[in-house]
């Protein structure tokens, strides 16, 4: 629970990072040369470095939880590292080397700085958005021609990761599009902030939502009635540590949409396999720490658009895995495995 809390605390932090040392940046390079400016590089960078490094912790925090593809995981956590590593690096020469502005080698370590800040965002942007996010908005931009916040375009799913999102809702085999799916109705989304409940849109401009108890672990069937209201609209629903049972879990097959359910360290047991079975555009799944067995595993009936199941700490064990993967070779299945 406070690794799952401490890992929530990454969206808060990993923007100073960004303002820092962008900062820095322009300092360098749109002020003229002078010793306060060369003082308030290091103010600015020292900064840029303890909020990146804070960043990074909580982003490894969060990793923990599962469920991002990890090849863009990968990819924003060595972007992340070289941010830190380039940042530090960069003020210890200027520390320690008095002629530091007029070696190539610092405006390199500048540019790699920011290069690198630049590919930690972009990767990060494209685990929490989906795959091809930023080039797919850019791509309608230039195409299409819409107007910035018209029919914004839902992000389509990464390989594996918990950012789950159904296919691109503009087609017709996805999900409603954004239009026609309604606003959720506003008394249940203030009563499940009431009890802590994070509520967040998945995106500008869309009706879709994420349902987050990381604050909530007494929830439990009995709150599951608050949800009933606004199910067309929930798309990634975490239970994580939460009080769900079997019997809560029956209550949520009114929610159509979901294409990512986090059920980590709860009481479920093989017999909401069939629930779960109903859920025909999940893509993502995490039982990990649950009672699910093999049994339960290869009971699995899976919607065509399941990609990716977490299942580590449960009572599933290997042979049940390699059973799975043979019976469903295109759905990948992390065990926990080291690579």
């Amino acid at each position: 629970m406070i690794i799952n809390f401490l890992g929530h605390l990454h969206p808060v932090f990993v923007h100073l990072p960004i303002g820092f040392l962008a900062l820095a940046y322009v300092i360098q390079y749109f002020f003229k040369s002078s010793t306060e400016k060369s003082r308030l590089i290091d103010f600015v960078l020292v900064a840029g470095i303890l909020s990146s490094l804070l960043a990074a912790f909580f982003g490894w925090m969060l990793s923990l939880s599962g469920g991002y593809e990890e090849n863009l995981l990968d990819w924003h956590r060595y972007t992340a590292i070289a941010v830190c590593v380039v940042s530090i690096a960069l003020l210890a020469f200027k520390k320690y080397k008095k002629e530091e502005y007029s070696k190539p080698y610092y405006h390199g370590g500048f540019h790699l700085m920011m290069l690198a800040l630049l590919l930690a965002g972009y990767f990060g942007g494209e685990m929490t958005h989906g795959e091809g996010y930023l080039l797919e908005a850019s791509t309608d931009l230039v195409s299409k021609g819409k107007a910035v916040g018209q029919h914004q375009r839902m992000p389509k799913p990464t390989a594996s990761s918990t950012t789950s999102d159904h296919d691109d809702i503009t087609e017709p085999s996805g999900p409603a599009a954004l239009d026609a799916i309604a606003p959720a109705d506003a008394a249940s989304i203030a009563a499940l902030k009431k009890i802590n409940v994070a509520v967040v849109p998945l995106a500008t401009g869309t009706h879709f939502l994420e349902l987050n108890m990381v604050n909530v672990p007494s929830f439990g069937d009995k709150d599951v009635p608050l949800l009933l209201k606004i199910a067309p609209q929930v798309m990634w629903l975490v239970l994580a540590d939460t009080k769900i049972t079997d019997a809560g879990l029956a209550t949520l097959k009114s929610c159509a949409n979901i294409t990512r359910l986090n059920l980590k360290n709860t009481a479920i047991t093989n017999a909401s396999i069939p629930l779960i079975g109903q859920f025909n555009k999940l893509e993502y799944l995490n039982i990990v720490g649950t009672k699910i067995d093999d049994a339960g595993l290869l009971g699995l009936i899976p919607s065509t658009t399941l990609k990716k199941i977490f299942c580590w700490q449960s009572g599933i064990t290997n042979n049940g895995v390699i059973s799975f993967r043979k019976k469903y070779p295109n759905i990948v299945i992390d065990f926990g495995e080291k690579k």
